[in-house]
């Protein structure tokens, strides 16, 4: 193998693995286009739904993720506390919002990696205003047809 082949096929290798997800880490899970309003939950009817955080912090506040790895750029997502029992944390993406549940009901996740911490992540991971009261800033998290860049930032 040519110097310049091995080169690039090293290059290539230390990109793939830079995509990677540390799974070790604990994230916070935000928009790309709001970095100041990461993923939380709220209980409403009988489950703790995910949307974004109400209000821009700093520094950054939300709940935060943890990623199991599940397959090739898959990964299962699970809130590291919930208001209900311990094992339902897990993130279950259902036609109209996504939820916490147990890890069996749990999504699989196909993370789309486009460059330092930023990912499209399938399904697709959207949010808008529903379901809230007129004066509230809440944006419930759903499953939109439109991709959405997401960071994933580090809390350790």
């Amino acid at each position: 193998m040519s110097l310049h082949a091995k080169n690039l096929v090293e290059s290539t290798q230390k990109e793939e693995i830079r995509n990677e997800i540390d799974t070790s880490k604990i994230y916070k899970l935000v928009p790309g286009n709001n970095c100041r309003r990461a993923l939380t939950f709220e209980e409403l009817n009988n489950w703790d739904q995910v949307l974004l955080l109400n209000y821009a912090s700093d520094p950054l506040g939300g709940t935060p993720v943890k990623l199991h790895k599940a397959g090739e750029n898959k990964y299962r997502m699970q809130m590291q506390t919930s208001s209900r029992r311990e094992k339902m944390t897990w993130i279950r993406g259902l036609k109209n919002g996504l939820i916490l549940d147990e890890e069996s009901t749990s999504t699989v996740w196909h993370f789309d990696h486009k460059g330092n911490n930023i990912y499209v992540i399938s399904g697709y991971l959207g949010y808008l205003d529903w379901y809230h009261q007129e004066d509230s800033n809440k944006k419930w998290v759903y499953m939109s047809k439109d991709p959405l860049k997401w960071h994933l930032i580090p809390t350790n």
